[in-house]
C-alpha cells in the first residue's frame, strides 16, 4: 500500500505528504470451496438452544470438525462416542470445536437423542438446509476438518472406525 496524508492548519494552509514506500502487502485471497486447501464456506445455523453459531467465528483460534448427521443414520450414531471422546480429550496446540450439524431431525428429536446419550459437543439443527446445501452433503455422515485459518484440511464421507482415526487427522492439522 502507498498512502498520502493531507493536512490543514487553522489558517487553511494545506500540506501534502506522499509516501512511496511499501509498508503492507496483502496475501492472495483464499477461495472458498469444498475441496482440501480451500476456505471452508461460511454458514450460520442455530444450536439446540436456538442461538446462532457461525463457522467463521472459530477462525484464528480453533480447529473445527463439522460433522453432518441425523438420528436415523446408524453409521452416524456409531461414530458419535469417538467424536465425543475427541471433543473431550483432544489436547493439541489448538483447541478442537465440534459442530455436529443435524440435517434431518427436528430440534426436539436431535436434543432428545443427544441428551439420552450424554453427548456434550455442540449440535446445530440445520432446519433450513443451509449448511447441508452449501456443503452439498449427499450422504451421512460426512465430516470436514477445518484448520485455524479456516482452510479445509480433510474430508471424510462415511463414519470413522475409531477415535484413533480422528486423532490421526487432528495430529496432521496441529
Amino acid at each position: 500500500y502507498y498512502y498520502q496524508v493531507v493536512s490543514k492548519d487553522a489558517s487553511g494552509n494545506e500540506n501534502t505528504y506522499n509516501d512511496a514506500n511499501t509498508y503492507v502487502s496483502t496475501l492472495s485471497a483464499i477461495t472458498p470451496g469444498l475441496e482440501i486447501g480451500y476456505r471452508a464456506p461460511d454458514f450460520t445455523v442455530e444450536n439446540l438452544s436456538g442461538n446462532d453459531v457461525t463457522l467463521s467465528s472459530y477462525r484464528g483460534n480453533k480447529i473445527v470438525m463439522i460433522n453432518f448427521w441425523y438420528t436415523g443414520c446408524a453409521p452416524c450414531k456409531a461414530e458419535m462416542p469417538d467424536i465425543q471422546y475427541a471433543y473431550s480429550n483432544w489436547n493439541g496446540n489448538y483447541p478442537l470445536e465440534v459442530l455436529a450439524v443435524n440435517i434431518q431431525d427436528t430440534a426436539a428429536t436431535a436434543d432428545s437423542f443427544i441428551q439420552s446419550e450424554g453427548y456434550t459437543f455442540p449440535v446445530l439443527v440445520d432446519t433450513g438446509n443451509t449448511a447441508e446445501n452449501l456443503y452439498k452433503v449427499t450422504s451421512a455422515p460426512t465430516t470436514y476438518f477445518v484448520d485455524v485459518q479456516g482452510i479445509i484440511q480433510y474430508i471424510k464421507q462415511g463414519s470413522f472406525a475409531s477415535y484413533s482415526d480422528i486423532e490421526t487427522v487432528l495430529n496432521n492439522m496441529d
